[in-house]
């Protein structure tokens, strides 16, 4: 006979679940069903969608309004009207800016800046290339740039070239026996670093280019290629358009709008059909006499007409564009907009509504996004470029201190000491602004220079400009602008004007 102890009760029994406690995100009902729940790695999806969301995009881009104004407004605000300028901070051994090198490099990159000197189709200048560079970026969600060294069509042997993304095979997924991996076209190595890049032949059938498996593939090696995106997730190969996000809203609204333009349109004619009578009397067509007036079928001003007996006038009068249709379509705006990470009232064109206040804090909103892609931009295209650029200028001499005295190569470290000066904004308050300046640098804590950057401008630049201005007044007998304004408050100056 088995003996069996009933077991004490325990008070450090394991409390009950509590859902409430739960993560809402993470629970399962009803309403959560059609959520997906799996983990994928963020290749997985970018593998699977990254066709169809370029090729929705560019269409977007090509035909409809708001999304072609979402990407101009990344150009018009990142890169702007004069590019991204290069400022050459080369040192002497004492800490002094060598000056005649630093002049030397500004002017042969504007040079090389010129149209049709730094891109191989000779049909782009260095700005062309940014703005490129940007809406690609937005568009297509990458760039890819090859850089052409040796390049034998400008003096400085070097040109950059454009290559689509779609050359990038998307479906080329394969493990090489030498322990790398291809993930849509880009080979890595094993902490995920780019190797190479197998590129479509450009001279491959339109066949090849549907059949996967009669591709034909060029490999690349990564040090020619700047491959560029905003990387959102680890592990991520391929970037994804900006507008990605947006695209469904961006679709839809087009739809609704041509429909409701189409509405309106049928709206306008007011139009209406005749009917018989109800007892079944009415118009008989051809039995009519032939002195008995025709149907209505058209107006005219300042005439009226008389319809046969026992036929009424229906009207048809549909009401659109309908009372919502200015309320929804902002709503759709507002969150395409937020998708782009663009501000609205630009994207849309709307200022209805809009106080200074909200509108100084959108404005300083946007421009932290503005900044921030400046500074993707000059840490990738731009620092890319010149690198290349500095090193094939140095092997051919196109870099000159003086006619045949070009810079010294064995000194390459010392030219790569660069800055830039992207496009930057005036004030909403420039007044307010230029006070604020004199204050930060009356309490010293922030100098001439820096705010001369803050504006756009190049401190070099500005100083030797004043410099060369005060000399030329001086010469023209013409007192410089403070010291005028300080004889202004002369007293004896002040006594003789009030005397007349």
């Amino acid at each position: 006979m088995a003996w069996f102890r009933r077991k004490k009760p325990d008070d450090r029994k394991t409390p009950k679940r509590n859902p409430q406690r739960a993560f809402a995100s993470a629970k399962l009902n009803n309403l959560t069903a059609s959520w997906t729940t799996t983990e994928r790695p963020a290749d997985t999806d970018i593998q699977n969608a990254l066709n169809t969301l370029r090729a929705r995009s560019r269409n977007e881009y090509q035909s409809n309004d708001y999304a072609k104004k979402a990407v101009n407004l990344f150009k018009q605000n990142v890169i702007g009207r004069d590019g991204i300028r290069l400022q050459a901070r080369p040192l002497r051994r004492n800490g002094d800016l060598d000056l005649p090198a630093a002049t030397a490099i500004e002017e042969a990159y504007k040079d090389f800046s010129m149209r049709g000197v730094p891109e191989v189709t000779g049909q782009r200048s260095r700005i062309d290339v940014e703005n490129l560079f940007i809406s690609s970026l937005i568009i297509d969600g990458e760039v890819i740039l090859l850089a052409q060294n040796g390049w034998r069509r400008n003096k400085y042997g070097f040109a950059v070239q454009f290559i689509d993304p779609v050359l990038l095979d998307v479906e080329l997924n394969k493990t090489l026996t030498n322990g790398n991996i291809i993930r849509m076209g880009v080979e890595l190595d094993q902490f995920r670093s780019p190797v190479a890049y197998h590129l479509i032949s450009q001279d491959a059938g339109q066949t090849e280019y549907r059949l996967s498996a009669m591709r034909k593939h060029t490999r690349i090696p990564a040090q020619r290629i700047l491959h560029a995106f905003l990387p959102e997730y680890v592990y991520q190969t391929r970037g994804v358009p900006g507008l990605s996000v947006s695209l469904m809203r961006y679709n839809m609204l087009k739809g609704y709008e041509d429909a409701e333009l189409t509405a309106a349109r049928v709206a306008a004619a007011k139009m209406g059909f005749f009917e018989d009578s109800e007892d079944g009397s009415g118009y008989l067509g051809e039995e009519l006499d032939s002195d008995d007036e025709p149907l209505i079928d058209a107006a005219e001003p300042g005439k009226f007409g008389r319809l046969p007996n026992g036929v009424k006038f229906e009207p048809w009068d549909p009401q659109h564009p309908t009372a919502q249709y200015k309320d929804y379509v902002k709503a759709v705006l507002r969150g395409a907009a937020s998708g782009a990470n663009v501000p609205y009232n630009s994207m849309a064109n709307d200022l209805e509504g809009v106080n200074f206040s909200a509108l100084r804090q959108g404005n300083l909103d946007a421009q932290d996004v503005w900044r921030c892609c400046q500074r993707f931009t000059i840490d990738t295209l731009e620092t890319w470029m010149y690198r290349w650029w500095l090193n094939q200028s140095l092997l051919t001499g196109a870099i000159e201190i003086r006619p045949g005295s070009p810079l010294n190569g064995e000194l390459k470290q010392k030219y790569l000491r660069v800055t830039w000066q992207p496009r930057t904004w005036e004030h909403v308050q420039p007044r307010e602004q230029e006070n604020a300046n004199d204050m930060r640098i009356k309490n010293r804590t922030k100098s001439t220079s820096q705010i001369i950057r803050d504006q756009g401008g190049d401190p070099d630049e500005t100083f030797r400009e004043i410099a060369e201005e005060r000399a030329k007044m001086e010469a023209m007998g013409i007192l410089p602008v403070e010291e005028a304004n300080n004889g202004n408050q002369n007293p004896e100056n002040t006594a003789i004007s009030q005397n007349g």
